[in-house]
């Protein structure tokens, strides 16, 4: 595996699981609320992130959505604009 998709890889799992609120492997609507303090822009990002439409967003459905925004544009993913900002110490 390319190092620099292995890294990317690690990066997201450390993202996925910093939002998520219980050890379910999945974030849930009622997480994006927590985060975003309001159910509009929740609702906005499940409907962006959960690519099979289950109600959950699962690691393949963040994954896939991340993906799919680096192809898109390759200097940030769309869903930053979101307000998410995730810092590691």
């Amino acid at each position: 595996m390319d190092r620099n998709v292995e890294v990317r890889e690690v990066n997201m799992r450390m993202a996925f699981n910093h939002f998520r609120h219980s050890e379910a492997d999945y974030l849930t609507l009622e997480d994006l609320a927590d985060i975003f303090g309001r159910e509009a822009p929740a609702k906005e990002l499940m409907n962006f992130l959960d690519y099979d439409k289950d109600g959950k967003i699962s690691f393949e459905d963040f994954r896939h959505a991340v993906a799919e925004s680096i192809e898109d544009d390759d200097s940030h993913p769309e869903w930053w604009g979101c307000g998410i900002v995730v810092q590691y110490k």
